[in-house]
């Protein structure tokens, strides 16, 4: 109960939860009891909060006992509530976890491609229109619905760990291990966008592969060739995003063991995958020099052949593999720590648990 013997001890704490008697319930506190240092207030007969005449809304209630800016009430005196309340800060917290380490995941990527398509004889594919597209369009669409991720299945079976001097060592080899995990999918997803690029324009403007590579001297090609490459680079960068992006949902768990259920995260993928497709018609059809257009609406996605399409069919398989066996490395090393903060738990709370 909040009384004023123990009111200052609430107001200094910053997460404060209590269980107010439900409405109704008489009981005597005084009248000056303060909840802070401006305001006096007092409970009535009913269980309501006062302030002289007005009465108080749950959040402010909150608000007065809480010296941070978030609040929450509940309004049911069902103790399940807080364990659905626990249960969803983490899933909010793991989502914003893995939402960050998707961005990151992307920016590299894109860092990447320039860096290396600048080391090989190739035209200028990504460009700093496209770069702000990518970042402010693109990636966006697939990083908020990530959000709303369902929570894992097991969840509340996942025990927090202090970063103290007995856990150090964990952290020390997961933040190295996700360094590695972040670096091999950008690499991954790079190699293979760089791939179509290369053989889309090797297919559209008659040039051999090889000369891509055992070339000293930039190749020259045509504006219509060097547009549908950049518009088929960027449906391949999108597509590649795409599946990334559905193994970035969850952090350990695998895909074919933790069923699909955002289906938001469904719907805007598909459709930040259509607006590229758009993006790469504005670019072809935009094109300076009418005389060298080539393509027809939409036509471009057909030009580089049957060779740049069974990268992107097996594209995903490549992704898939590489999330799936960084996992598996990664969720044997949590498991063991896990079991140990769960016997270290039950130690303490042995020791501590009265006799």
């Amino acid at each position: 109960s909040i009384v004023n013997e123990n009111a200052s001890v609430f107001f200094a704490a910053d997460v404060a939860v209590a269980i107010q008697p439900k409405s109704g319930a008489s009981f005597a506190v005084d009248e000056d009891s303060t909840l802070s240092n401006k305001d006096s207030l007092r409970y009535s007969g009913t269980g309501a909060l006062l302030k002289g005449n007005n009465a108080f809304f749950g959040l402010q209630i909150a608000a007065a006992l809480n010296s941070i800016g978030v609040s929450l009430s509940l309004y049911s005196d069902e103790i399940e509530s807080l364990e659905v309340i626990l249960q969803q800060s983490r899933r909010l917290l793991i989502n914003y976890k893995q939402g960050m380490l998707f961005a990151l995941t992307s920016q590299l990527t894109i860092t990447l491609l320039v860096t290396l398509s600048s080391l090989l004889p190739l035209p200028d594919i990504f460009f700093s229109a496209y770069i702000l597209w990518f970042f402010w369009v693109l990636v966006p669409l697939m990083l908020i619905p990530m959000m709303c991720t369902p929570a894992q299945n097991n969840i509340m079976e996942l025990i927090p760990a202090k970063f103290d001097e007995e856990n150090k060592s964990y952290y020390k080899k997961e933040s190295k291990n996700t360094f590695f995990y972040i670096l091999l999918r950008c690499l991954v997803n790079a190699l293979l966008v760089l791939t179509i690029a290369i053989v889309a324009l090797a297919s559209i403007s008659n040039v051999p592969l090889k000369s891509f590579f055992w070339q000293r001297d930039r190749l020259t090609f045509s504006s219509a060739a060097i547009s549908a490459t950049q518009a088929l680079s960027y449906l391949g960068l999108a597509w590649i995003l795409l599946w990334t992006g559905l193994t970035y949902l969850y952090r350990r768990n695998s895909i074919f063991q933790q069923a699909h259920n955002n289906y938001w995260w469904s719907f805007f993928a598909f459709t930040a995958l259509c607006l590229e497709i758009l993006y790469g018609e504005v670019i072809v059809q935009g094109q300076t020099d009418a005389s060298e257009k080539l393509f027809t609406k939409f036509s471009w996605m057909l030009a580089p052949g049957w060779a740049s399409w069974i990268i992107f069919l097996l594209s995903p398989i490549v992704i898939i593999t590489v999330s799936e066996s960084t996992k598996a490395s990664d969720r044997v090393s949590h498991q063991k720590h896990m079991r140990r903060l769960r016997i270290l738990f039950e130690t303490k709370l042995g020791m501590w648990s009265p006799r």
